[in-house]
């Protein structure tokens, strides 16, 4: 399935947002939805589309490329370029007739806030790319604070975005341990491996203030070729001693220089205690001996 229509449903089932405004798509006509999705049937419905946007009907427009992405676009598998274009300008008439938070939800697949490039904006041609970074500058005012759309799903997204973009980047890998060590081990440099243990307690969301961090959230340990393992102390201010964040997986990863991520399995994870998915997680520590040292932390977490 494609981002769009069903993206800021999804959005809003993980966040536990509400919408600030009405979703555009019950607006459109089902019946002027093409006949068919062949290369001749998708060119006369983006012809509607320009013929009515340039003659600023945005309303018409609307109401051709709509139909058209949903019957085309929104559950098949097709070029992405086209399919690029088919979203860039379903999200340019959701600008124009109001909608700007599904303009934005449109628009996710290619992150274009990040001044980071993701693959999938990359795998498009620049002038494509440029189309649907203005675009997107043009719903983002959306999310301005004096708007009041803040609990939008939309502008929660973009919240993460952001966030990404903060994200220390280097080669981290999961290289897998050399010898017999717990599920999810990786290899550090000079042999030995480090993992995620289990938490001392399990996480139980109506006594979790009766327990520390250190009872209910993962640990890690050091583990040697002969079969030694060492607990390591985990630095207060990290993630894995975050309490809305004791019920996730955490994801390890080192790089060449020895430093190591860790990261949700999913990112932004579920809030453990609201069910939100707002803040983007990421922890890069070095080992000094058998103690961790934070070198950043992503998230602000006390």
């Amino acid at each position: 399935m494609r981002i769009g229509r069903w993206i800021l449903a999804l959005s809003l089932a993980v966040t536990g947002l509400a919408p600030a405004t009405p979703l555009a798509w019950s607006q459109t006509v089902a019946n002027d939805a093409p006949a068919d999705c062949s290369t001749g049937a998708i060119a006369r419905q983006r012809a509607a589309f320009t013929k009515a946007y340039a003659a600023k009907d945005y309303a018409g427009a609307l109401n051709a490329v709509d139909p058209l992405w949903r019957t085309c676009f929104a559950d098949q598998r097709r070029d992405g370029v086209l399919t690029a274009q088919v979203e860039n300008d379903f999200a340019l008439a959701l600008h124009h007739t109001g909608s700007d938070g599904e303009c934005m939800g449109m628009l996710m697949t290619y992150s274009p806030g990040r001044a980071r490039p993701t693959p999938e904006m990359l795998a498009l041609p620049p002038a494509l790319q440029k189309a649907i970074r203005y675009n997107f500058g043009l719903c983002k005012p959306f999310c301005d604070p004096d708007k009041g759309n803040y609990p939008d799903a939309s502008c929660a997204w973009m919240r993460a975005e952001e966030q990404f973009d903060a994200m220390v980047e280097s080669d981290f890998k999961a290289r897998p341990c050399g010898f017999k060590a717990p599920k999810g081990a990786v290899a550090l440099p000079g042999g030995s491996c480090l993992a995620v243990t289990p938490a001392k307690v399990a996480f139980d969301i109506s006594t979790v203030d009766e327990h520390s961090p250190d009872e209910i959230c993962p640990g890690l340990a050091l583990y040697s070729p002969g079969g030694k393992q060492s607990a390591l102390s985990v630095p207060r201010h990290s993630l894995l001693r975050a309490r809305q964040f004791c019920c996730i997986d955490p994801k390890l990863a080192v790089d060449s220089g020895g430093r190591i991520e860790i990261t949700p399995e999913e990112n932004p994870p579920e809030d453990c205690l609201y069910g939100h998915r707002e803040t983007v997680l990421q922890d890069v520590m070095r080992l000094d001996g058998r103690a961790l040292v934070l070198l950043h932390r992503l998230h602000q977490i006390d």
